[in-house]
């Protein structure tokens, strides 16, 4: 009993070792967390998004984390909500938000996670490396085989629409 309770401590420990990252972002200076920040420049887009959607904020910028949104998410095993797959919104030079494509790693055995202003998309081969120039208003993406940077990558933890207001 005790060492199960032990285990389920260390787990919940460990999530929230392995979420705080996600949810702190960059460090951006603001008036609220880095989240609230986000939901706010991004509500009337989140709003917009049907029952059954999924998004998250990734830091693709310099200057502002990046929405993305899916249909299809998974259980990581940690509890987190994971895609493979995803369409990357964020502002442009204009300071509008804009579409900037899509995203798709190899599967659920390298789901999509970011580090350094990167989205890392890992494949079976290699590793692609995607940011957002704003000045540019443009996604650009970078082939790699670092396959060693992708270890040190914090999995993008996507959240139900229907948990938009919470």
């Amino acid at each position: 009993m005790k060492r199960e309770k032990a285990v389920r401590i260390l787990c919940f420990m460990l999530l929230l070792a392995m979420l705080a990252p996600a949810l702190a972002g960059c460090g951006r200076k603001g008036a609220g967390t880095v989240y609230e920040d986000d939901l706010k420049s991004y509500a009337s887009m989140i709003e917009t998004l049907p029952e059954g959607s999924y998004y998250a904020f990734a830091d693709m910028s310099e200057e502002h984390d990046a929405l993305l949104v899916t249909d299809h998410v998974f259980d990581n095993l940690d509890g987190t909500l994971a895609a493979v797959e995803a369409t990357v919104y964020g502002f442009d030079k204009a300071g509008s938000i804009k579409e900037y494509g899509q995203v798709k790693s190899g599967g659920s055995a390298n789901p999509l996670a970011a580090k350094d202003s990167e989205l890392y998309c890992a494949h079976h081969r290699y590793i692609d490396k995607v940011h957002i120039d704003e000045a540019a208003s443009e996604m650009i993406t970078v082939e790699s085989d670092d396959f060693e940077a992708y270890g040190d990558t914090v999995v993008i933890a996507f959240i139900p629409v229907s948990d938009k207001a919470g």
